[in-house]
């Protein structure tokens, strides 16, 4: 009985804090649905999902993770048609971000790797905090789509070189580093967002 007790506290927390994100999320400019693919549904459906064949290139069979590719891409394309984020801003932010990650990717038998996940995140919400009075949609759009394209896409011709059999777009390490950026970038805009509307009250009652 204690076990139990002491499990259903923790789901009880777990939820409680869960729900406390998605209305951080939901006050940054996503919807329920956004929040939940952003936050449950990569980690869920990465184990249980497997890759689809989508291309190949140079006998290099390409597959696409649902989790790392199809997830963000989706999400991005929503926010962008719904108007939350402009296309034009989108791409500029994608351009960014696709040769920051091109830049830090490293590519050898084992697929691609990232050497640095901190510049993208910073890049990511330096550059939605200039571009948009909304940051955090912006910044999880390049962010994500930026890694996706920088990392994995773009090296594709450099591991057909290493005669490599498969590629999968936004697996296995590269699913965590999507994740990573996309959210980490998001949090990091509503922390500095926070900080300056914070400021700002303090001067108006100095």
């Amino acid at each position: 009985m204690i076990h139990l007790a002491v499990l259903l506290g923790l789901v009880l927390l777990f939820a409680l804090a869960l729900e406390h994100i998605f209305g951080l999320l939901e006050n940054a400019g996503f919807d329920k649905i956004d929040a939940f693919a952003i936050l449950i549904l990569p980690p869920a459906v990465e184990f249980i999902i497997h890759p689809i064949h989508v291309a190949t290139y140079d006998d290099l069979n390409i597959y696409a993770d649902i989790a790392g590719f199809v997830v963000p891409l989706f999400i991005s394309a929503k926010l962008i048609a719904s108007g939350r984020v402009p296309a034009l801003k989108a791409v500029i932010g994608i351009a960014l971000l696709a040769y920051v990650c091109n830049k830090n990717a490293v590519v050898g038998h084992f697929g691609v790797g990232i050497t640095d996940l901190v510049t993208p995140i910073i890049v990511a919400s330096l550059y939605s905090l200039y571009a948009s009075d909304r940051p955090a949609p912006l910044a999880y759009v390049s962010g994500s789509v930026g890694m996706i394209i920088g990392a994995d896409i773009l090296n594709i011709p450099r591991l057909s070189a290493f005669n490599s059999k498969f590629i999968t777009v936004g697996g296995a390490g590269m699913f965590d580093a999507i994740y990573i950026v996309g959210i980490f970038a998001v949090f990091l805009d509503i922390l500095i967002s926070w900080t300056s509307r914070f400021k700002e009250s303090f001067k108006k009652l100095t």
